[in-house]
């Protein structure tokens, strides 16, 4: 399993640090400048990460359909070991 994420900047919240700490351990992690809009259109998967929220699948951006339409298998992953970490 190889993801593919931006870097972590500095300024970014606890939460999101915290998943990047989390996903190393998941699999290889490959460092990509910030991703553009067709990036996103052709991932198998898409993850927000906000302290509201955790972390949750993107299914869909702009009515493009990400992957097959549901949370993959990463993002589930990222946010069971998120979740178990007790970081939210």
């Amino acid at each position: 399993m190889s993801i593919d994420v931006s870097p972590v900047p500095p300024t970014t919240t606890v939460e999101a640090r915290a998943v990047a700490e989390l996903a190393r351990d998941l699999g290889p992690w490959k460092l990509e400048p910030p991703p553009t809009p067709s990036d996103l259109n052709t991932a198998d998967e898409v993850f927000l990460v906000g302290t509201a929220c955790g972390v949750i699948g993107v299914v869909r951006i702009d009515g493009h359909t990400i992957g097959n339409g549901t949370e993959g298998p990463v993002t589930r992953a990222v946010r069971e070991a998120f979740s178990a970490a007790g970081v939210r």
